[in-house]
């Protein structure tokens, strides 16, 4: 029963990655989609792109500080996802505000295309219950 149950889900349910290095963020996150999402998780950008091929979420929410490689690396996820999967929305999640965001040079050197996606999907963590509504709303629309 419970197989069926997971494999329903993972059918009819909408598909949300959630991708960001912290545990705790996935978790929490996870916790209150999987009320109504069918939720995945990864804590980088290699396991990102695994379940993305594999299981073509329908949102994926980025956070922007994924590995050691660059402060803002999960850019670099994001401009592959909109050029591989364009049909999957992204959510970009960051504790930077967009202001510092806006000044670095990773996204200074984004493709034009790409920039617009970022200022229309930022969610800054700031305070814990406001990013989980913000997410929550922004999945919704």
């Amino acid at each position: 029963m419970k197989l069926l149950s997971q494999l329903f889900q993972r059918t009819f349910r909408k598909k949300v990655l959630i991708v960001d290095d912290e545990q705790h963020i996935r978790d929490e996150l996870g916790h209150f989609l999987r009320k109504k999402y069918c939720v995945f998780t990864a804590a980088t950008r290699q396991e990102a792109i695994e379940i993305i091929k594999k299981d073509q979420p329908h949102f994926v929410i980025i956070d922007l500080n994924l590995d050691t490689e660059s402060e803002y690396s999960g850019l670099i996820l994001l401009a592959w996802l909109v050029k591989t999967y364009p049909a999957i929305k992204p959510l970009i999640l960051s504790a930077y505000a967009f202001e510092h965001v806006r000044e670095s040079d990773d996204f200074k050197e984004c493709e034009n295309g790409v920039k617009p996606l970022i200022e229309k999907s930022y969610i800054s963590k700031g305070a814990r219950a406001n990013y989980i509504e913000t997410v929550t709303a922004c999945l919704e629309k």
